[in-house]
């Protein structure tokens, strides 16, 4: 009495013909889908076996309520994940569960090779 009714979400997993992940969505107690995060396994040299998170969405008029987005991260037992460094909301939300920024901690870069270098490259790999 007196008390409001706990909202409980829950997570369950879709496209299950993608190999080695994990995409989830979150579904509202009316069966709405509130939000979704795509995550995949990965290997670490120093921790072994690891989940890697991507794409944490959860729908606007959902955020901020310490439920939805904290519910997937939970859901999946995130290692490690990444981040745009303007996405603010999101920084707060990990930093709020604990998360660390590793970037800065472990001095980390992520490099990516795209377009003609990739190409140059095939082609070197072929002759």
């Amino acid at each position: 009495p007196g008390r409001e009714p706990r909202t409980i979400y829950g997570a369950e997993s879709s496209l299950p013909d993608v190999p080695f992940s994990l995409p989830l969505t979150l579904v509202s107690p009316g069966h709405t889908i509130v939000g979704y995060q795509f995550h995949y396994f990965r290997y670490c040299t120093w921790t072994g076996r690891i989940i890697f998170g991507e794409d944490l969405y959860v729908m606007p008029e959902f955020r901020g309520r310490g439920k939805v987005g904290s519910s997937i991260l939970i859901y999946v037992l995130l290692r490690r994940f990444m981040s745009a460094n303007w996405n603010h909301p999101a920084t707060a939300l990990y930093e709020k569960l604990g998360a660390v920024d590793v970037t800065a901690r472990d001095n980390w870069v992520i490099w990516h090779i795209e377009g003609q270098a990739v190409q140059e490259m095939a082609q070197q790999a072929t002759q």
